[in-house]
């Protein structure tokens, strides 16, 4: 979404623009905070709080933001939609904007049910919580958890470089990460192209192959229903099929934990 095609949309001005931040703190929860726009997909009420899906945020604009804070939610995601969330965060950030990320480090909390001073059952329970939530309402559940190859994957495949990345307490991931390029050329979706010439290009452009004959029908059937063209390319770039050709031709990363 454009700049100016936001100001048009209700259903973020009301809110966006009387908190015209540059930041988002994207699962705020109770940690609202000064100089951003938080969101939640909880409605606590709060004059200050904006209610919203951080996976899919279609009501603010696009290339908008500088910086997003992402502490302790990615976890709360459906490992599935993990590159759709990201995916959505690069749309929002402009080029060289900051995303930090907070969440669950596997391997280290794994190592900490060993430890010997962890084997007492209080313990042992405590740390179940920190890998599973307390899961006493909707969304306090996690959904996965991260290794640092996987972390690196992930930020790699939605075009963030990672600036910095610590364990805190032997199980915490806290990453400091740039956006160095959009997902792919946004441009794409003003294209002048008729809708079939349009598919078969996004197919290239994402898939890096041409359209199948099923796949080509059902998206201009989905086009002529009234789908997007952003939609379109955004599911492409989603797709398991997506995922699994960027984990083929991702590099090899540079470990800096034991991994032993």
């Amino acid at each position: 979404m454009s700049i100016s095609n936001f100001l048009d949309d209700p259903r973020a001005s009301a809110f966006f623009l009387s908190f015209p931040s540059r930041k988002l703190n994207l699962g705020s929860g109770a940690d609202i905070r000064e100089g951003y726009t938080n969101v939640d997909m909880n409605d606590y009420g709060r004059p200050d709080t904006m209610v919203g899906e951080i996976t899919d945020l279609p009501s603010l604009p696009s290339s908008n933001f500088e910086e997003i804070i992402a502490q302790d939610i990615l976890e709360h995601i459906k490992f599935r939609d993990t590159l759709r969330a990201l995916h959505e965060w690069n749309r929002l950030l402009v080029v060289g904007g900051r995303l930090y990320i907070r969440s669950t480090y596997l391997n280290g909390l794994a190592r900490l049910f060993e430890k010997p001073e962890n084997q007492p059952i209080e313990k042992q329970l405590m740390l179940l919580t920190n890998l599973f939530s307390r899961q006493l309402v909707p969304g306090d559940f996690h959904l996965t958890a991260f290794t640092e190859p996987l972390m690196r994957f992930y930020l790699w495949a939605a075009r963030f470089r990672i600036d910095t990345i610590s364990i805190k307490d032997g199980w915490i991931f806290e990453v400091w990460a740039v956006k160095e390029s959009d997902c792919y050329a946004l441009e794409t979706v003003h294209s002048s192209l008729d809708d079939e010439r349009f598919v078969r290009s996004a197919y290239e452009l994402i898939l890096r192959r041409e359209a199948d004959p099923a796949g080509l029908e059902g998206f201009l059937a989905e086009l002529r229903s009234g789908m997007d063209r952003a939609a379109l390319l955004k599911t492409l770039w989603v797709s398991d099929e997506n995922q699994a050709r960027l984990a083929a031709i991702c590099p090899p990363f540079d470990l800096k934990f034991n991994v032993g």
